[in-house]
């Protein structure tokens, strides 16, 4: 699978792109992150947010079919397994095509877990879809790349295309289009 390609970014080694494009997401929308920040019971998770207090996990779904929600189950009971009491959210390839949201979020209560589609971190909607497209265009691989061997590392790669974004309005130079 293509999105498994360990990178590096911002000076931290991800285990694949699509965490890459969740890094990228959260800091669009302002929001401070640490990756793999801390080790429970037999389960690391992807991302915290908001002073530790919002666990993230990243999983390679597209939010359709049975095979996608398998996927989210197990990694709603491992991170339940772990002894994490805090809410987290799931997140995938994209967001849900469900209403205007970023991921299962699943909250404890006294009567155990209950699950709810996490709302978007950003408003109007059209802002945080947007900068999601942005961040996930910006971790895909370089034209070209047939899925073997990359001759030089991909945080290389995804290096130029970042520094071909202007920071002060995020526009694209035509070499990148």
């Amino acid at each position: 699978m293509a999105d498994s390609l360990p990178t590096r970014y911002r000076g931290v080694e991800f285990r694949s792109r699509l965490e890459v494009a969740w890094a990228i997401f959260f800091e669009s929308c302002k929001i401070a992150w640490r990756y793999e920040p801390i080790h429970l019971r037999g389960y690391v998770p992807d991302f915290l947010l908001y002073e530790d207090t919002l666990l993230i996990e990243v999983k390679p779904t597209w939010w359709r079919s049975p095979e996608d929600h398998a996927i989210e189950k197990a990694a709603a009971a491992k991170i339940e397994a772990s002894g994490w009491t805090g809410d987290y959210v799931i997140v995938g390839n994209c967001f849900p095509p469900h209403f205007d949201a970023v991921g299962l979020q699943g909250r404890r209560t006294n009567d155990g877990w209950c699950y709810a589609w996490a709302p978007l971190p950003v408003q109007p909607p059209d802002v945080a879809r947007e900068y999601w497209d942005r961040a996930y265009r910006r971790t895909r691989p370089p034209r070209g790349y047939s899925g073997g061997p990359v001759p030089e590392r991909l945080d290389r790669v995804l290096g130029r295309a970042v520094a071909r974004i202007c920071d002060t309005c995020d526009a694209r130079s035509r070499e990148e289009d």
